[in-house]
C-alpha cells in the first residue's frame, strides 16, 4: 500500500501513549459480557450509539487469547480482513495516537469513497472495547456519514465537538480539499494517504485470506476497482489463482457496454489527437495511483466532435477500459425521455446522472452524448420557441457541470456532431474547455479496421487496397460491413475470400450508365474546383455509404474565417458540379438544388453577417435566409447578380479544365471512391500550363 504520512507530532511524544494503550487493551480484553452490556446501555442513553453497535453484540467471547483482543461484533470476511490489514500496516503509525487516546486529529485520505465505510467499521470496532474511549463513534468521521448538501457543515460541527472535548479524531475522506472545510484541514495533526497496493502488499493480503503464500502477484490489476469490487474478488478461504482470475473478470465487466467489452485505446484505429489525449490521461491516472500527483491535477472536461458513426461513444468506453476507471454514460435525449417531458422530470434526470457520477470511485468518467442538443442561444439553429423552458434546462445543466468541475477526479466528456452550435457557456474554461475533432478515418486507419475485422480469418488479404474502396466510411460502417460479411459466409457455409469484403464495400449500383456518368461528372466538378482552390479534399464518391444508388458526395475542408475572395471561391466550388454538367453538354438537373441553396446562403451571409458586402450593416446570424431575401429587394438583386457572375466563373474553370475533370469522372465510375491524393495525381498527370482559376 503506497501511503504518505505527514505528522506534526514528535516521535518521543507518541512512544509513551502507545505503551499505555497496549496495557489498556490487555485489561479491557478481560472485561465481562455484563460490563460490556452496561457500557452499551450507557452509550445508548447518552446518544452515542448507532445501528452498527447492535451488530452481533452477543458474539463477544471471553475465551479469546488475551494477547490478541477480539474485535467485538466484526464478522470475519475479506472486507474486514483487508480493512484491518490496512489499520495494522500502512496506517499503524499514523493511527497510534488515536489508540493511545491522545487528542490528535488524523486524516486518512482514501483512493475513493468506497474505502471509507469499511475502514470506519473496522476502526469503530477497534475502539469499541469498554472504557477505551468515552465517545467511540464520534471519534471516527467518514464523508459517507453526512448528506452531500450539508457535508462540510456536518464535518465541521462534529470535528470541533470531538476535538474541543480533548478526544482523538479520525477523518476518512477521499477528496479532503474538495469535501472538507478549510478550518478543519488546518487542524489536522497527521495526514495519511492510501493510494494503492504494491505487489508485496497484495501478496500479504492474499496470503492471509487464502491461508497460503500465492507467490508474486500483479497489484496493478486492482487499479480502478472499488473496495467492494476488490473484496468481492478476493474471497476469504478461496485459493489465490481463483481470486486473481476473478479480479481480471471484474475489471473487464466494469468497462463493458451491453455484451461487448470495449477495446483498449492503443488498438483503436483512426482517432488521431483524441487517442493521444486519452493515452496521456491514462498515464496521468497511473501517476495519481502511484502518489506522484493528486486528483486535482487531472483534466476536467473534453468535447469530442465528429460525423455520426466516427466512434465517439466507443472512444469514451475504450478510455475507461484503458484508464481502469468507472464510466457513467448518458445523453441529452435520455434526460428528455424520463417522464413525460415535464421540466421537473428533465431536471431530476440531469441531477440523477450527475449524482451517480459523484458517488463513483474517483477517477471516474461521465460521458454525455448529443451535447449539440444544448444549443447556444445565439447560434443560427437556436429557436425562441419555449425559450423559458430551455433556459431553465440550460441553467440546470451548467450548474451540474460546475459541480462536476469542482470535484477532483470527475472527468466530463461531451460528444456532438456539430460543435459550432453547442452552447458557448458549456465550452468555457472549467467546463468542456478542450475540443477535439475526430476526423473520418484515413486509408491507413481504414486498413487497420478491416484487418481487425477480418484478419483472423483472412490474414493475407490486401487490406491497403480494400481500404481505398472504404474511403469516406466510418468505424461504424466497417463494423456493419463486418457483420454482413460474416453472416453471409455463415449462410454459404464456406470460408471468407477477399472478394466478399470487396463486394460489401462496393455494393452493386443499380443506376443506368447515363445516370452514373452525370453523377460522376457532377462530383468530379466539385472535387476539382476544391483542389484547384487549395482546399483539402478528403474524398469523393458515387453514392453514400448506406445508399449506393443515391447521388454522390464530396468531403473537403472549409476556411474557418472568410475573406471576400475565399467566400467567392466557396460559392464557385458549390456551383462547379452544375457547371461541369453544363460544360459536358448535359442538361442541367435538379441534382444541384442543395448546391444552389448553399451558394445563395453564403452570399447572403457575406452581405448581412460577415461585413463583406457594400455596407457594414449586419443582422443576427439566426435570421432565416428567406426572411432576409424577400424582405429586401435590393439585397435580392445584389445576390442574384453575384450568383450570375460566379456561375460564369465556375463554367469557365470547368471549360478550361475539362481535360482534367473528365479523367477524374472516369476514375470515379471505375473505382466508386477517390481519395484527395488520387485527385491530385490525376490533376498533375493532365496538367497544362494554361490552367486558370478565373477572376473574381
Amino acid at each position: 500500500m503506497t501511503h504518505d504520512t505527514n505528522s506534526r507530532l514528535g516521535s518521543a511524544e507518541a512512544e509513551e501513549p502507545q505503551t499505555e494503550a497496549s496495557n489498556s487493551v490487555m485489561e479491557e480484553s478481560n472485561q465481562s459480557d455484563a460490563q460490556y452490556a452496561l457500557d452499551l446501555a450507557d452509550r445508548h442513553l447518552h446518544g452515542h450509539l448507532d445501528d452498527r453497535d447492535h451488530d452481533d453484540d452477543h458474539e463477544h467471547d471471553d475465551d479469546e487469547d488475551a494477547a490478541e483482543p477480539r474485535l467485538p461484533g466484526l464478522r470475519k470476511s475479506s472486507r474486514s480482513v483487508i480493512a484491518n490489514w490496512l489499520i495494522d500496516n500502512p496506517l499503524k503509525e499514523p493511527l497510534a495516537p488515536i489508540f493511545a487516546g491522545t487528542s490528535d486529529c488524523v486524516l486518512v485520505e482514501t483512493p475513493d469513497v468506497s474505502w471509507c465505510d469499511p475502514l470506519e467499521d473496522a476502526l469503530v470496532h477497534r475502539l469499541r472495547e469498554p472504557n477505551r474511549l468515552r465517545s467511540r463513534h464520534e471519534s471516527v468521521i467518514s464523508v459517507t456519514d453526512t448528506h452531500r448538501r450539508d457535508q462540510k457543515n456536518a464535518i465541521r460541527r462534529q470535528a470541533i465537538s470531538v476535538l474541543s472535548g480533548g478526544q482523538p479524531l479520525v477523518i476518512l475522506c477521499d477528496t479532503p480539499h474538495a469535501n472538507m472545510p478549510k478550518e478543519i484541514l488546518g487542524l489536522i495533526d497527521t495526514h495519511a494517504r492510501i493510494t494503492g497496493f504494491s505487489d508485496e502488499e497484495l501478496r500479504a493480503i492474499v496470503t492471509e485470506l487464502a491461508g497460503a503464500d500465492p507467490g508474486p502477484l500483479d497489484a496493478t490489476l486492482l487499479n480502478g476497482l472499488s473496495f467492494d469490487q476488490i473484496c468481492g474478488a478476493l474471497r476469504l478461504g478461496d485459493n489465490a489463482a481463483r481470486m486473481m482470475r476473478r479480479v481480471k473478470v471484474v475489471r473487464e465487466a466494469a468497462h463493458q457496454t451491453k455484451s461487448v467489452a470495449a477495446p483498449k485505446l492503443d488498438v483503436l484505429q483512426g482517432y488521431g489527437e483524441a487517442k493521444e489525449w486519452g493515452l496521456r490521461l491514462a498515464r496521468e491516472i497511473d501517476r495519481f495511483r502511484s502518489g506522484q500527483i493528486s486528483l486535482s491535477d487531472l483534466p476536467r472536461g473534453l468535447l469530442l466532435s465528429g460525423p455520426p458513426g466516427c466512434g465517439k461513444t466507443l472512444f469514451a468506453q475504450s478510455l475507461a477500459a484503458t484508464c481502469a476507471t468507472p464510466i457513467v454514460e448518458t445523453s441529452v435525449a435520455q434526460w428528455f425521455q424520463d417522464g413525460d417531458g415535464h421540466l421537473g422530470d428533465v431536471m431530476s434526470a440531469i441531477k440523477r446522472v450527475f449524482s451517480q457520477a459523484h458517488r463513483q470511485p474517483k477517477p471516474v468518467i461521465l460521458f454525455i452524448d448529443e451535447c449539440d442538443a444544448l444549443i447556444d442561444p445565439t447560434a443560427k439553429a437556436a429557436s425562441q420557441t419555449h425559450a423559458q423552458w430551455w433556459n431553465t434546462v440550460r441553467a440546470g445543466v451548467l450548474s451540474a457541470v460546475d459541480g462536476a468541475g469542482t470535484e477532483p477526479g470527475l472527468i466530463l466528456i461531451g460528444a456532438c456532431n456539430f460543435p459550432e452550435i453547442v452552447d458557448a457557456a458549456l465550452r468555457r474554461s472549467g467546463r468542456l474547455d478542450k475540443h477535439i475533432r475526430i476526423p473520418p478515418p484515413d486509408p491507413e486507419a481504414l486498413a487497420g479496421m478491416l484487418r481487425d475485422a477480418f484478419g483472423t480469418l483472412l490474414p493475407d488479404a490486401d487490406y491497403s487496397r480494400l481500404a481505398q474502396l472504404a474511403i469516406g466510411m466510418t468505424g461504424a460502417d466497417i463494423a456493419r460491413i463486418a457483420r454482413e460479411v460474416h453472416a453471409q459466409i455463415r449462410d454459404l457455409d464456406r470460408s471468407i475470400v477477399e472478394s466478399d469484403i470487396e463486394a460489401a464495400l462496393m455494393p452493386k449500383d443499380h443506376r443506368s450508365p447515363e445516370q452514373l456518368r452525370r453523377t460522376a461528372i457532377h462530383e468530379a466538378g466539385h472535387a476539382f474546383a476544391a483542389h484547384l482552390f487549395g482546399r483539402d479534399v478528403i474524398f469523393v464518391r458515387l453514392g453514400t455509404t448506406n445508399q449506393p444508388d443515391h447521388a454522390g458526395s464530396v468531403m473537403l475542408s472549409r476556411p474557418g474565417t472568410f475573406t471576400r475572395e475565399l467566400l467567392h471561391e466557396e460559392v464557385v466550388i458549390a456551383l462547379a458540379g452544375r457547371a461541369a454538367e453544363h460544360v459536358f453538354g448535359l442538361d442541367v438537373s435538379s441534382g444541384a438544388s442543395v448546391d444552389l441553396t448553399e451558394a445563395t446562403e453564403l452570399l447572403v451571409r457575406g452581405h448581412c453577417n460577415f461585413g463583406l458586402g457594400e455596407t457594414l450593416d449586419s443582422v443576427a446570424q439566426s435570421t432565416p435566409i428567406p426572411q432576409l431575401l424577400f424582405s429586401d429587394e435590393r439585397l435580392k438583386r445584389i445576390v442574384s447578380a453575384e450568383l450570375d457572375t460566379l456561375w460564369k466563373r465556375a463554367c469557365m474553370i470547368m471549360r478550361d479544365n475539362r481535360h482534367v475533370v473528365e479523367p477524374i469522372s472516369d476514375a470515379l465510375i471505375e473505382r466508386r471512391t477517390l481519395a484527395g491524393d488520387e485527385i491530385a495525381e490525376i490533376a498533375l498527370a493532365h496538367d497544362r500550363t494554361d490552367t486558370a482559376i478565373g477572376a473574381a
